[in-house]
Parts: structure tokens; C-alpha cells; sequence
């Protein structure tokens, strides 16, 4: 498969059209009415927003890879890299797991008022996943 292919691949696998979700983690600066400099917090902010994207991204891989073989009986879902093979589920779930570790690691590195919002959010998704799961096929 071209290098190009396999790139867009990855792209589309990591489904940037939803990061603009995490455009929350800015509010807090913006209508915090001074509370904080933004100066002395940007740069927190720009990595923690480019954490909860990759650790999103992340847990989008995962679930591919959870849901491939439904996805693949699907109209529209049957396009999305893993259920159309373009991606192998352990290429997908590994590379799933490396943008939650690269993601995690940075937001870690903000500080602890990220690591909060990073931890209930991903249990959040984890469980929304789990329960997802659970109710469209038996886990055992």
C-alpha cells in the first residue's frame, strides 16, 4: 500500500473533524474574568489541548478496533480504516494505546489541574465504551 495511503490512513483513523470538542480546556482562561494570565498558562493550555486530542484519537482506535467487525456491515462505517482493512486491528490498537501514552504524558506534565479533567475524562470514555460494548455483543 502507498506510504501516502497508509498516512491518510492514520489520519482519518485519529478523526481530527472531533477535536474541536476539546476546545473547552481554554475557557477557564478566557472567561476566567483575570483569574488567570494567559500568558503564564498558554502554553499548558496549547499541551493539554493537544493531549485530550491525541488521548481522543486514542480512544477512536480503540474503539475501531472493538467495533470492526460491525463496522464493517455498516453503509457508511465500512470506510473507516480498520473495518475496510486499510489498518490491521493490532496495528489499530497499538496504535491506539501510543497516542494515549503520548497524550497522557503530556497532559501529565501540565500539572495537576489537568491531570483530573484527563483522568474523569477518559473513564468517562471508557466506560461509555464498556457499555457500548456490553449491549451490542457479549463479553466474556
Amino acid at each position: 500500500m502507498p506510504l501516502l495511503t497508509q498516512f491518510n490512513a492514520f489520519i482519518t483513523l485519529m478523526r481530527p473533524h472531533q477535536y474541536s470538542k476539546n476546545l473547552f480546556i481554554f475557557a477557564p482562561a478566557f472567561f476566567g474574568f483575570g483569574q488567570y494570565e494567559l500568558g503564564a498558562v498558554a502554553l499548558d493550555l496549547c499541551i493539554a489541548f493537544c493531549g485530550f486530542c491525541l488521548v481522543a484519537s486514542g480512544i477512536y482506535a480503540i474503539n475501531d478496533c472493538l467495533d470492526a467487525k460491525l463496522d464493517a456491515l455498516h453503509p457508511s462505517k465500512a470506510a473507516r480504516p480498520i473495518a475496510s482493512g486499510l489498518i490491521s486491528p493490532a496495528l489499530g490498537y497499538a496504535f491506539g494505546i501510543a497516542l494515549l501514552l503520548i497524550g497522557g504524558g503530556g497532559i501529565y506534565d501540565c500539572g495537576q489541574r489537568f491531570r483530573g479533567k484527563l483522568a474523569a475524562s477518559s473513564l468517562r470514555a471508557t466506560a461509555y465504551l464498556y457499555h457500548h460494548q456490553s449491549r451490542l455483543l457479549p463479553i466474556s
